[in-house]
């Protein structure tokens, strides 16, 4: 499954998740779907960022020594 974003001709943003690409286009062409706050079949897929997989890399820098530094003397404490 892949979720893209979609937007209606009142610019109203939504989410949806398809099978893959093909799936989407095929069901914006077939105006198969309605913007949730307005009830708009003119929709169009939005931009979308690609998913890479993994885990995500968390927001703050990790100790570069293995076990920690322990002793007070870590560069990384504020």
């Amino acid at each position: 499954m892949i979720t893209y974003t979609l937007i209606c001709d009142k610019d109203h943003e939504f989410s949806e998740q398809f099978d893959n690409y093909d799936d989407c286009m095929a069901k914006l062409k077939a105006k198969k779907m309605k913007c949730p706050t307005c009830g708009s079949k003119k929709l169009e897929k939005g931009l979308s960022a690609p998913s890479v997989g993994g885990q995500a890399q968390p927001d703050f820098p990790t100790c570069p020594a293995a076990a920690g530094c322990g002793n007070g003397g870590c560069a990384l404490k504020g």
